[in-house]
């Protein structure tokens, strides 16, 4: 069972109960039961979120929590030097309490093949483990192994952040077996500035006659978090997941995980500006590893021989290199690929990568890295 981080003050504005859910329309049917009052705590940025514009070469001030935010929800790794923590990559295998596990790696549409094998053909879903805590980056049809293998552990509490809610990050929460077992808690998070609430959008897609089970329906308990930039959630045992904007039509979050002194960078669905963006930079720094969205090669990108992909809201695994430089960033992970790559593309895409940045590699269904 997860230990629980002890509730913030009442007298501290910036912390409130991260288990408190979102305000439900009668239309998403009876309200589910709360979550206890020991659920991980959240902390709001103080300063303001930038607009989305094309940002200035200043670094912007709302990624990063002031020195009020109570010490067990400031990320030890952000302000100060990149830990010498090795990763080791493997398949399947996690040799550390700090371990990311790759379940689905692609983007927009799952594609199943002879093709698509090597690499996996479901969509994005990445789980990393902070000891005995479970925390979860976005609900493509990856998380429907991930909650096969969890069915080991019941009952579990579970932290799901979505980066954002369009169609291949959500649509695998309806087949995620822990959320039908009574018992098990199921804690999500998203932002407020994106296109709908995880809430509305997961209500949405289990309708009639979308699916036969709607999400009041479910067993497990579950809370809605609706996310500021910048915010800080307070996982326990001194982990923490802070937020950042990224760029991508209707809104995403990247984010960043921090466990005694390592920290990984979640940025998926998010588009490069002519300059590294000042946000991701701030919110990886000296990170350990930064898991990017590398949808496109730079040729993709700039429609050589097709549509240009500018404004869709990815990126290119230059763009990342870019971003691993500013940032000093130790391990780069290619994530997020087109689902028009063939194995042999994304593993060609992988070899350029590692010519401008070695310590680099894709990502595929099966990766694990111990930090």
């Amino acid at each position: 069972m997860t230990t629980r981080a002890k509730p913030a003050k009442s007298g501290n504005p910036a912390v409130r109960n991260a288990a408190r859910s979102s305000k439900r329309s009668a239309a998403l049917g009876p309200r589910t039961p709360p979550l206890a009052a020991t659920a991980p705590k959240v902390a709001k940025a103080p300063s303001k979120a930038t607009k989305a514009a094309t940002p200035k070469a200043a670094t912007p001030k709302a990624t990063t929590p002031k020195a009020t935010t109570p010490k067990a929800m400031t990320p030890k790794a952000m302000n100060g030097p990149a830990s010498n923590t090795v990763v080791s990559s493997q398949r399947g295998v996690a040799t550390t309490d700090f371990a990311v596990r790759f379940w689905g790696v692609r983007g927009s549409i799952p594609v199943p093949g002879p093709d698509t094998a090597g690499i996996g053909g479901n969509t994005s879903c990445v789980e990393i483990r902070c000891g005995e805590h479970i925390i979860i980056f976005d609900a493509g049809t990856g998380l429907r192994l991930l909650g096969n293998s969890l069915m080991r552990q019941m009952p579990v509490d579970v932290h799901l952040f979505f980066s954002h809610v369009h169609w291949d990050h959500i649509q695998g929460f309806p087949f995620f077996a822990p959320a039908f077992i009574p018992g098990n808690r199921i804690f999500m998070y998203g932002g407020k500035n994106v296109s709908g609430t995880v809430e509305t959008a997961l209500a949405g897609q289990m309708e009639m006659p979308n699916f036969p089970v709607h999400l009041s329906m479910l067993p497990a308990k579950l809370a809605f978090n609706d996310l500021h930039e910048g915010e800080v959630v307070d996982i326990g045992s001194g982990c923490t997941v802070t937020n950042a904007a990224g760029n991508h039509p209707g809104g995403v979050y990247a984010y960043r995980v921090d466990y005694r002194g390592k920290s990984v960078i979640y940025a998926t669905d998010t588009e490069h500006y002519s300059i590294p963006d000042p946000k991701l930079v701030a919110l990886a720094k000296n990170a350990d590893v930064l898991i990017f969205d590398t949808m496109y090669t730079p040729e993709e990108y700039a429609g050589v021989g097709g549509m240009p992909k500018t404004g869709w809201g990815h990126s290119h695994f230059e763009a990342g290199v870019a971003l691993c430089k500013a940032a000093n960033i130790k391990h780069y992970v290619l994530f997020h690929h087109d689902p028009a790559q063939t194995d042999a593309m994304v593993r060609e895409k992988e070899r350029r990568t590692q010519a401008i940045f070695p310590s680099a590699e894709a990502a595929y269904e099966g990766l694990t890295l111990s930090l």
